[in-house]
Formats: C-alpha cells, sequence, structure tokens
C-alpha cells in the first residue's frame, strides 16, 4: 500500500490573504504578533472564549471569574455580552466591547480582576484546554436583546 498520494500536487494561486497576512515562523509568536487586533484600538471588536474546565478547579474557577463577570458587565465599553456553560466542564462566552484598547484594558489591565483571574489560571490553570479568539466586526445586521450593539454612538462598523 503506498502512502503518498497517487497524483500530483496542485499549486493554487496566491490569495490576497496569503500574501497580506500574518506569517509566522516555527516558534512562538510575540505578544505583538498574537495580537492582530492592535492595529484597529479604536475599532469595536468581538470576543470568544472557550474553555474545558479542570474538575478539580471549577470552584476556583467560579471565585476568580465571578467578579471579573461583574467587571465585564459594570463597564461602559461593554456592549454586548453572553455566557455559556455546559456542566460540568465547557464554558464559553462571546463578548462585544466598544473598541479593541477598551477590551485590552479590561483583560489584561493592572490591578483588574479578569487581570487576578488570569494570573490565577497561569499559577494553577483551570483548563485543559481553552481558546481565545477576537473578531474584528465589518458590519451588522438583526439586533441582540432588541438592538443593534455596533450601531449609534458605540461606533458601528464599516458596512
Amino acid at each position: 500500500m503506498k502512502r503518498a498520494p497517487a497524483r500530483p500536487l496542485v499549486l493554487l494561486p496566491d490569495a490576497l490573504a496569503d500574501t497580506t497576512g500574518p506569517a509566522f515562523g516555527d516558534g512562538h509568536v510575540s505578544e505583538a504578533e498574537a495580537d492582530l487586533t492592535g492595529q484597529h484600538d479604536g475599532e469595536p471588536v468581538g470576543v470568544l472564549t472557550l474553555g474545558r474546565l479542570r474538575l478539580r478547579r471549577i470552584a476556583a474557577f467560579r471565585r476568580s471569574a465571578a467578579p471579573a463577570e461583574a467587571d465585564a458587565i459594570a463597564s461602559p465599553a461593554l456592549l454586548a455580552g453572553i455566557g455559556l456553560a455546559r456542566p460540568p466542564r465547557l464554558v464559553a462566552t462571546f463578548s462585544l466591547w466598544r473598541s479593541a484598547a477598551a477590551m485590552r484594558e479590561y483583560a489584561v489591565g493592572p490591578g483588574g480582576s479578569h487581570s487576578a483571574a488570569v494570573s490565577a489560571d497561569r499559577a494553577q490553570p483551570f483548563h485543559h484546554e481553552s481558546a481565545f479568539v477576537r473578531f474584528r466586526p465589518y458590519a451588522s445586521s438583526g439586533s441582540w436583546d432588541g438592538r443593534d450593539p455596533l450601531a449609534g454612538p458605540s461606533g458601528a462598523p464599516a458596512s
């Protein structure tokens, strides 16, 4: 049995993203390379977080997450947010922020409750696996709780 493909490789033409997107080497990326929202600090940003909790760390996660959640809800920069869970392990959030800079200030700003939760996780991880994904909204349609959180003074994205 032959493992290699039987047909020759088909070369695809470069797309715009192939030639203008980030190019990473085989090592770890730096903080600046990892945060592709930095060039759009004044624009809205969506954030998706996903985690598969370690069962023995659920109580510690809840203790760390509660103040961070309260601070997010109280933040004037939070346009909309929702948390999802599938007990006992899966936790997820999706949030829309007025700007990437404001979201980053909440997430990693000095002295914040979210920064404290991140530090606690780094010292003794809450999750087996986790992902933190940022999106740059380029348009919006429809509504969330009867309104478009990206419209009006919050800074609607370009359509």
